[in-house]
């Protein structure tokens, strides 16, 4: 399939340029969550 092909290679091509980033420390989206 055509479309797997291309789909392959943007990715390829993303992630070869790709930084990653660790984040540590307390969830943004938890801090309003209400602990029982």
């Amino acid at each position: 399939n055509n479309d797997s092909t291309l789909t392959s290679a943007i990715l390829d091509r993303v992630l070869h340029h790709a930084e990653t980033i660790i984040i540590e420390g307390k969830s943004y989206r938890m801090k309003d969550r209400i602990d029982p």
